[in-house]
């Protein structure tokens, strides 16, 4: 849903953003923090990586394993 709704935002933009990424590289960047050691589950479906494609942009997903101990940042908190 929120990967759905940022790229109706980017599609207002389609032919700046495709004239960009014909001459550099861009993506969308997800940081997924989580406590529990267990492997988070992500999904994207064929319909959005398809959107993505479209505007020539990768998908990147960064995980944070933060422990049951792990001090507090402003992204944790």
């Amino acid at each position: 849903q929120q990967l759905d709704a940022l790229l109706d935002l980017l599609e207002e933009s389609a032919d700046s953003i495709r004239a960009v990424t014909a001459s550099f590289e861009a993506g969308v960047s997800a940081a997924v923090y989580f406590r529990e050691s267990v492997n988070p589950g992500f999904h994207a479906s064929a319909a959005a990586l398809q959107r993505l494609a479209n505007l020539g942009l990768s998908l990147d997903f960064d995980l944070y394993f933060l422990g049951d101990g792990a001090r507090q940042t402003p992204h944790n908190q």
